[in-house]
């Protein structure tokens, strides 16, 4: 079937990512920026790490933004809430010195420009376990622009999180989407697998990839290369 969407995933795939140098720089300067709140720093990782857990099973009702949130309150009591802001402040600052660490892709613009001259729907599906602030600070070390995207998801308007089936379909059905009209494009095939288990197609980015923890063979059941490559893909999809 034509494709009518591109579900983009955004770490390791639009913008690089030395993954575990990157958590580790994350929890540093985050927890080194929070210190003088009051957030002694090992229980603050650890109340993060908590609160992601929470974000990957909670109440649909609720956002991933709430079922985080819900913790923080957990371990710092309801006035927390009145420190958020403090975060924000680090999203805005010392989150950027982990620019380092995410190096820019070459040819990620071109493919989304491509896309959206055949008409194709650009939809940035990253996990949504950060802010939105968050997100876009990460666009922006990678050279792309949040106008490029029709929807990006984020802690704050999400109610599941990958590999959920039902995190893709939430998209999916916000557009009036089919399945079988989007590709996803991702480098993580634990993830972003979660689309075919939704009925969507699947190209994997390779420079970065994270392997499926059970499946050494499942990169050859599906088209997979280089951003070069996905370029190529994306020129030859029905429009």
């Amino acid at each position: 079937m034509t494709k009518k969407a591109l579900f983009f995933d955004l770490d390791g795939s639009l913008v690089g990512m030395r993954l575990e140098e990157f958590v580790q720089g994350y929890l540093n300067t985050l927890s080194a920026s929070m210190a003088p709140y009051g957030f002694e720093p090992k229980t603050l990782i650890q109340t993060i790490y908590r609160g992601m857990a929470a974000m990957n099973r909670h109440d649909p009702a609720l956002t991933n933004e709430e079922a985080f949130l819900e913790i923080m309150k957990e371990q710092y009591g309801p006035e927390i809430v009145e420190k958020m802001p403090y975060f924000e402040d680090y999203y805005q600052t010392d989150f950027n010195l982990n620019q380092q660490h995410c190096p820019k892709i070459p040819l990620a613009h071109e493919v989304i420009e491509k896309a959206r001259e055949k008409g194709l729907m650009t939809i940035l599906a990253t996990n949504p376990v950060f802010p939105r602030i968050a997100i876009d600070r990460r666009l922006a070390w990678g050279g792309l622009k949040p106008e490029a995207f029709e929807w990006i998801t984020s802690y704050e308007n999400s109610h599941f999180c990958k590999p959920d089936p039902r995190y893709f379909m939430e998209i999916a059905d916000r557009f009036g989407l089919k399945p079988e009209e989007i590709l996803m494009v991702g480098n993580d095939l634990n993830e972003d697998y979660g689309a075919v288990a939704a009925g969507m197609d699947l190209f994997v980015l390779t420079e970065y990839l994270i392997e499926n923890k059970t499946s050494s063979s499942l990169l050859e059941t599906f088209p997979h290369g280089s951003m070069a490559d996905l370029l190529a893909y994306v020129d030859q999809l029905e429009e």
